[in-house]
């Protein structure tokens, strides 16, 4: 059953929508940037009446890990020289951190999953539909509004999709309301591990499977092997209400039909899921191909890192790298976390990222699986500044057994005090 009844849900509902958008979303991220802190920080206001109590824990961390911040772009501006002060970038920086610092602190983690899930059941059955009636009447969509994102690609917003085409490429895919399909990968992963380990009710199969269905749709090759692990592990995990007969012959389906199917595919599914993969592991630096970006993401920052590990590179760091390679696309999150403001920074937000996985999952062998699997999925993506995964690594930070409930009424008294 699939129900936002309460006002509370239906406002939830919308927060997350609308952070979704502007701070991933297609054309806005890069076009509302001040917009997006505007209304991210009014949405605070209504939610918590202007009050919300910052766990002391959560707070050191934003503390210590702004500081890091500010120290290492000072650093790195006078390391690489040439490279100005990213005086902007800085800003948005300690903005976003202090935005996931207010997120984490005012929304029961529980609620976030609850809520955020029911927006990505939305987002997953439009655009799944989207991308299929595009198949046969793509003229359909030029009735909605045309954004055009930098790389001037026009996309058609539909509400809860944005609708592209992508024909250059060789299929068409599906972006969700994301800024490339890429990064709606992610989300529907994350999506599918919190309606998998949900502990408000029973595991809703059919919500799985449109997850699944959407990842296919977005054709990306991280999101493709990312569903496949979670689809083992899915069965894996309910292989004590199945026999070891019937597990072992579904593992055997699977393997033979991928040993018929990868060597016979051709086009985009070719390139994606064969061609791709082989091109990565023939990488060489220096020498370019189709996916050596994506290879570059990781190779060169590392290599800048081993020169300052305690303080990381900083923005002026991946401006150098970006004038040695020829390009800007360091797409590598956890690489991103790691390097760019250093050794301390990056094991407080992979550290909070697992506390926040394991305070959500009991066992830890599960939430080590999904854990990697998560890392798996932003492997391919920047999101070093999203707000939703630093609120994850801040909420790993609150105790386990925090009682929000207690939090609520006390706040509700001092309001009626004052």
């Amino acid at each position: 059953m699939f129900r936002i009844g309460k006002k509370a849900d239906i406002f939830d509902f919308w927060t997350i929508y609308l952070l979704l958008l502007l701070f991933s979303g297609y054309y806005f991220c890069e076009n509302a940037t001040i917009v997006a802190i505007v209304v991210a920080t009014g949405l605070l206001v209504l939610r918590t009446k202007g009050s919300i109590t910052f766990r002391c824990r959560t707070m050191k961390v934003f503390i210590l890990m702004s500081i890091n911040i500010v120290i290492t772009e000072y650093v790195a501006s006078f390391l690489y020289q040439g490279e100005s002060f990213p005086l902007k970038l800085l800003a948005m920086t300690l903005i976003s951190l202090a935005l996931a610092l207010c997120l984490a602190n005012s929304m029961d983690a529980e609620i976030f999953k609850k809520s955020f899930v029911s927006c990505m059941i939305v987002i997953s059955g439009v655009s799944v539909a989207a991308y299929l009636i595009y198949q046969i009447v793509p003229s359909m969509f030029q009735m909605f509004p045309a954004l055009a994102n930098t790389n001037g690609r026009v996309g058609h917003f539909v509400v809860f999709t944005i609708v592209s085409d992508f024909s250059m490429t060789g299929a068409q895919r599906n972006q969700g309301i994301f800024w490339e399909p890429g990064a709606f990968q992610t989300f529907l992963v994350l999506a599918y591990m919190f309606e998998l380990t949900s502990k408000e009710h029973k595991t809703r199969k059919w919500a799985l499977a449109l997850f699944l269905a959407a990842i296919i749709t977005t054709r990306s090759t991280t999101g493709i092997i990312a569903g496949g692990l979670l689809f083992i592990y899915t069965i894996s995990r309910y292989r004590g209400k199945m026999s070891a007969l019937r597990v072992t012959v579904a593992m055997l389906c699977a393997i033979v039909a991928a040993a018929l199917i990868l060597p016979r595919l051709t086009g985009f599914w070719e390139y994606t899921l064969v061609r791709k993969l082989s091109l990565i592991l023939q990488y060489r630096p220096g020498i370019s191909n189709q996916a050596s970006s994506r290879m570059d993401s990781v190779i060169y920052p590392l290599w800048e890192f081993l020169k300052s590990p305690v303080l990381g590179i900083g923005t002026s760091g991946y401006e150098s790298i970006a004038e040695k390679v020829g390009h800007s696309m360091f797409t590598c999150t956890p690489v991103n976390w790691l390097v760019e403001y250093g050794i301390f920074y990056g094991v407080a937000l992979f550290y909070g990222v697992w506390k926040f996985f394991r305070n959500c999952i009991c066992a830890v062998s599960d939430a080590v699986i999904l854990f990697f699997i998560f890392l798996l999925s932003i492997a391919t993506e920047a999101f070093e500044l999203n707000i939703f995964l630093l609120t994850m690594c801040f909420w790993g930070y609150v105790p386990k057994n925090y009682d929000w409930q207690v939090v609520k009424r006390y706040e509700h008294r001092n309001a009626q005090f004052l």
